[in-house]
């Protein structure tokens, strides 16, 4: 059972990186405003109810911080991405910044006073963010050791006992919290994640279906800049599939299909995309080209690996026939789509099994 959900942990961290940024980002947003308007709240209300006491320069240093930590979240919130790695980096930001913070209040200012801060954002931290285990408790454990630290070297001995007891407890109390809220994060995450999947994957190949394919190509035209390097639509379809599938079977058919799939999910980068927009047509949209990237040499892996899945043996022959429309600057899709669909039937009019390579430019004005 352990090891189960630790695969589907696994799986849900390495599938659903997307939904999982996106999650991340809202929470960062919700989570720095709270931060600023705690501190606010408390800074104002507490001398109300304990006239002498007075905010030292930590909670000052802490609420400057919180406000340049907020402001980076919107910052990048506004940019419109919400890429897994950046969005990662800036929970862990976060949730860094956050028990520094709560470490400085305190411990500095008063050296006989308990603390009252870190034992509890401790506990509260971990259940806020998606993120592994490993992650969450490296980071935990070494501002743990460092806040034992700083107890132990700026406090009265008694005080200092106190406060490694109660920090320790929460430390305790984290790993429950967070393996709690995690485990059914990860459930309700991958039924939404495999839910989603149903509407813009084709399942047999494993690839975006047409309208999810076209979705995001169309968006990627869309935010595409005139200083971009190329970038190339590829569309290409198994020659005689119609044959193959009247003499072998549909289910021989649909065998090549799904290996098919397998070649293109590996054969390409995470940021490319890539789709099956048809019964045996497939469109693949290559983004950033640099000079040094050779798209001949791509269209001839694409063709070998799919001509690797005869069999001779039994007169099964597969191949495809490949049409690239490589595009310099800014075009529509619709321009794009048609010039490789045009070069894919003139692939297939010189004797198939080979691609063709167009190039089309922005016009000018």
């Amino acid at each position: 059972m352990i090891k189960q959900k630790r695969i589907s942990r696994d799986v849900y961290f390495q599938e659903a990186k997307e939904d999982i940024a996106r999650t991340n980002l809202r929470l960062l947003r919700i989570s720095s405003v709270l931060m600023i308007v705690f501190l606010a709240v408390f800074i104002s209300v507490t001398p109300l109810f304990f006239p002498t006491w007075r905010p030292t320069y930590p909670y000052r240093v802490f609420a400057c911080a919180a406000v340049m930590v907020t402001a980076v979240i919107f910052i990048y919130s506004r940019s419109g991405k919400a890429v897994y790695e950046s969005v990662r980096a800036l929970c862990i930001f976060f949730y860094i910044a956050v028990l520094l913070g709560c470490i400085c209040v305190d411990v500095l200012p008063d050296s006989s006073g308990s603390s009252t801060f870190f034992p509890l954002i401790i506990i509260v931290l971990p259940a806020v963010f998606i993120m592994p285990y490993s992650l969450i408790f490296s980071i935990t454990g070494a501002l743990e050791a460092f806040y034992l630290f700083m107890v132990f070297t700026d406090k009265v001995y008694i005080i200092a006992l106190m406060d490694a007891y109660t920090s320790i407890v929460a430390c305790c109390c984290t790993v429950a919290v967070a393996l709690i809220v995690m485990d059914l994060r990860v459930e309700d995450g991958l039924d939404r994640y495999r839910y989603k999947r149903q509407g813009t994957v084709d399942q047999l190949t494993k690839l975006l279906n047409r309208a999810e394919c076209e979705t995001q190509i169309r968006e990627y035209f869309r935010i595409r800049k005139a200083e971009d390097p190329i970038c190339a639509l590829i569309m290409f379809d198994i020659d005689n599939f119609k044959q193959i599938n009247d003499t072998f079977g549909h289910q021989e058919g649909d065998q090549i299909l799904e290996e098919v799939g397998s070649i293109l999910r590996e054969g390409f980068r995470a940021g490319d995309i890539v789709g099956r927009v048809g019964g045996d047509e497939f469109l693949v949209m290559i983004k950033n080209i640099h000079e040094e990237s050779n798209l001949s040499d791509v269209a001839c892996r694409i063709g070998d690996s799919i001509r690797n899945l005869s069999e001779p043996t039994c007169d099964i022959e597969v191949s495809c026939s490949l049409g690239i429309a490589r595009i310099h600057g800014i075009i529509p899709y619709e321009d794009a789509y048609r010039d490789a669909d045009q070069a894919m039937y003139e692939a297939k009019r010189l004797g198939r099994s080979r691609y063709v390579i167009h190039d089309i430019y922005a016009e000018e004005g």
